[in-house]
């Protein structure tokens, strides 16, 4: 466990591959969504919430060379019960957008562009990560860190965000560009695939950005062309209603990449992951593993 002197209040912890040959190690950032904490940013990817299977992400990318990072976001207040619920400042709050999320983004004062620069400079400190080598993932209010983090943050190279936009840039310049891969379904009732009001546990009003403008930003800001290859990736299977279409958008540059896994019928869920602890939450997809695709999708930079 690290705790930045900066950060008091938000340490982090870091798990190290059991093998490497001694060369700089590539780094996942693994993003707790709201009301959560470096524990559920661990369990969010493991089939049945089983936090010892090996199909979780963190697990299979300890296999596969890279060092996993669990940090933590601001916390709620202070006592067992609050300490234990953060939120990050993902953006918004200006213009009728929703600031995303929790006390962390209503403070205003949170930095998570300092945070992380500190972070990951202390990470290099006591481990060989790779400052080139850089990648982010979240749930929800982490996944739409992951968007901020793409803007603000060079070292980061590439994020897969699920079931979260790109609410940042609806208030604030982002200047970044990185390869980008999104899972959203479309029946996701905390963050709608096409925007607007609805959410499931952020009280604070105004509306989130739609899945299209989202990747629609990425793609102008990457160079890519605003045109649009669509492969079938799984179809509707028994027990599993969803199916989930690949939409990848051409001409993009080496290395930015533009991506879009639309898992139809799926809720504001990681496919083959978790159950939510919110019922209401929607469908968790069988038809991918999302954990394969954005450890692939990394690699391959």
């Amino acid at each position: 466990m690290r705790t930045l002197t900066t950060f008091t209040d938000r340490s982090y912890e870091v798990r190290v591959p059991p093998t490497s040959d001694g060369g700089q190690l590539p780094v996942l950032l693994m993003l707790h969504g709201g009301g959560g904490n470096r524990e559920g940013a661990w369990t969010m990817s493991c089939p049945g919430g089983d936090a010892g299977s090996p199909d979780c992400l963190g697990a299979m990318a300890l296999g596969e060379g890279f060092l996993v990072v669990t940090p933590e976001g601001t916390p709620q207040g202070s006592g067992p019960l609050l300490s234990r619920l953060r939120t990050w400042n993902a953006g918004g709050g200006d213009g009728g957008w929703q600031c995303v999320s929790g006390r962390a983004c209503a403070d205003a004062a949170v930095d998570e562009a300092l945070y992380f620069g500190l972070l990951l400079a202390d990470l290099r400190s006591v481990t060989n990560a790779d400052p080139q080598r850089v990648f982010a993932t979240g749930l929800s209010n982490g996944a739409a860190l992951s968007h901020r983090l793409a803007c603000q943050v060079p070292a980061v190279r590439a994020i897969a965000s699920v079931a979260g936009g790109n609410q940042f840039a609806t208030t604030e310049r982002c200047p970044g560009r990185a390869a980008i891969i999104e899972v959203h379904g479309t029946d996701d009732p905390c963050w709608s695939f096409d925007g607007g009001p609805a959410s499931c546990a952020d009280a604070n009003p105004g509306v989130k950005v739609s899945v299209p403008a989202t990747m629609e930003g990425w793609a102008t800001r990457n160079g890519c062309q605003l045109t649009r290859t669509t492969t079938l990736l799984a179809d509707a299977g028994p027990g599993d209603p969803t199916t989930t279409l690949e939409r990848r958008w051409n001409g993009c540059p080496a290395g930015l990449d533009v991506v879009l896994l639309e898992v139809t019928g799926g809720g504001h869920t990681w496919p083959r992951g978790a159950e939510p602890r919110n019922t209401s939450s929607g469908v968790v997809s069988q038809g991918i593993s999302a954990n394969r695709v954005m450890l692939d999708f990394f690699k391959a930079r």
